[in-house]
């Protein structure tokens, strides 16, 4: 039941944030009362808490992935970067954006958290641009990468729920993959 109250948690969190979700919200999504979900969570916040560990560790097990692959091509990096934008559940993505709205208790966890993900991130594009040939400082890489990377979260998580949600969404990889391939110079 825990498992199942963090994951409806995490898409009503990631659809109305942390303060437009309420608890009486999240006990009928699991089809229990209110007061049920004391047992298995102290507060709200505790609720919040463990759909952003879940983020974390999700992103966290990705980047470890990345991190132990032995061929780091620029093709793999452009799918590497186009992977951690369209793959992940967009709830995921649409709650990693909010984080800024932790509650105050557990902020600065989830800040370490994050900052934690940035780390291996920059570690992971060190490793590409030691082994190819890329013609601008590791600086600029970096940068260009997150900056596509937080510009394709932003752009997929605000793509909502139309009929052509797929379709933006293919368009918009296909624009993200065509930058990369423009920096990467892939084609």
């Amino acid at each position: 039941m825990k498992n199942e109250i963090v994951n409806n948690a995490i898409e009503l969190f990631a659809k109305k944030g942390y303060y437009g979700c309420t608890l009486e919200e999240i006990a009928n999504s699991v089809s229990i009362k209110k007061a049920s979900l004391y047992y298995y969570f102290p507060s709200k916040a505790n609720i919040y808490e463990a759909c952003s560990n879940r983020i974390i560790q999700y992103f966290n097990r990705i980047l470890d992935l990345q991190e132990n692959i032995s061929q780091r091509t620029l093709e793999n990096l452009r799918q590497f970067i186009i992977d951690m934008v369209f793959k992940p559940n967009i709830s995921y993505l649409r709650m990693y954006i909010q984080f800024n709205q932790a509650p105050d208790e557990f902020k600065e966890q989830l800040y370490q958290g994050i900052a934690a993900l940035h780390s291996k991130l920059n570690r992971i594009l060190e490793l590409y641009y030691e082994v190819n040939d890329i013609s601008m400082p590791i600086r600029e890489l970096k940068d260009l990468m997150l900056g596509i990377m937080e510009s394709g979260f932003i752009r997929t998580t605000f793509v909502n729920y139309f009929d052509e949600l797929s379709y933006r969404r293919y368009a918009m990889e296909k624009d993200v993959e065509a930058t990369l391939n423009a920096l990467l110079e892939l084609e």
